[in-house]
């Protein structure tokens, strides 16, 4: 366990300024964007509900910057996993994490755990909180416990969907990793054409497409999970909460799930017969 989270702190100092950056950088700009526009227009007439512009103003933008960023984070997971193959062997720091006593299983884990799953939701965390501050102007006059209800209500509905969201997203950037690690340069490309190909032989020879289907099920649930808007307003009832758990409990989920494991476990063979860090 000691060598897991000493590979998982490695992780943590190489890549946390890049999320960090991220996690400053839009809010910063985006609540800029939103206090000018504000300025300069006024508050639009559909943030007038229940008497309550400001308040609604400032968690439309919370919500806003939160999907913004989860998109950001879906980009940085999508560029960073397929590369771990062979960053060791690049920077040529292969020799030495060779020789630390760590399980081939914890070596592949510990970097897409912390890439994939962990940095993001910081990120999006890091970048709720500063938000929160940002928009402090609109909401803290007027403070009451619905409210902080509401506040809380949205950081949930936005960990929890970003959560799901990655989850249901990894299988997706695995695919590319494993392609990667089977062939450099060019797997990432292969991989692509052999999903598209087996897509196609599957069709014709069984009329379904399990492949594209699975692919259009995870797509849709990243979008669901990670952009809560409903009809243009941010979707922050307690009923999504709720709805949450229809995410998991499902037949394509535990797809999902043996997909992940399955890929995983083809990156660790990899680095099992020495052709990968």
């Amino acid at each position: 366990m000691q060598q897991f989270k000493t590979l998982m702190l490695r992780e943590w100092l190489q890549q946390r300024q890049s999320w960090l950056r991220i996690a400053i950088a839009i809010p910063l700009i985006g609540w800029a964007i939103l206090y000018l526009f504000v300025l300069k227009l006024g508050i639009p007439a559909g943030f007038y509900a229940n008497h309550q512009p400001l308040f609604n103003l400032a968690i439309f933008g919370l919500v806003g910057q939160s999907s913004l960023i989860a998109v950001m984070a879906l980009i940085g997971v999508l560029i960073h996993i397929p590369s771990l193959a062979y960053r060791d062997i690049d920077d040529k720091s292969l020799a030495f994490w060779r020789s630390l006593p760590v399980n081939d299983g914890q070596a592949v884990a510990a970097p897409l755990l912390m890439n994939a799953i962990v940095l993001p939701l910081l990120t999006i965390s890091t970048a709720f909180a500063l938000g929160l501050f940002l928009s402090a102007p609109l909401w803290l006059s007027g403070l009451q416990w619905d409210h902080i209800q509401s506040v809380l209500l949205a950081f949930t509905r936005v960990i929890w969907g970003a959560a799901l969201g990655l989850i249901w997203f990894l299988p997706l950037v695995l695919v590319l990793a494993v392609g990667n690690s089977l062939v450099r340069r060019w797997g990432i490309l292969l991989a692509l054409i052999a999903v598209y190909v087996c897509n196609n032989m599957m069709s014709n020879l069984i009329g379904i497409t399990p492949i594209g289907n699975q692919i259009d099920v995870s797509m849709s649930m990243v979008s669901q999970l990670l952009l809560p808007f409903e009809n243009d307003h941010p979707s922050l009832i307690s009923s999504q909460l709720s709805q949450l758990p229809a995410y998991i409990f499902n037949l394509h989920f535990l797809q999902t799930i043996v997909s992940i494991i399955a890929l995983v476990a083809v990156l660790v063979w990899q680095r099992q017969r020495g052709m990968t860090a």
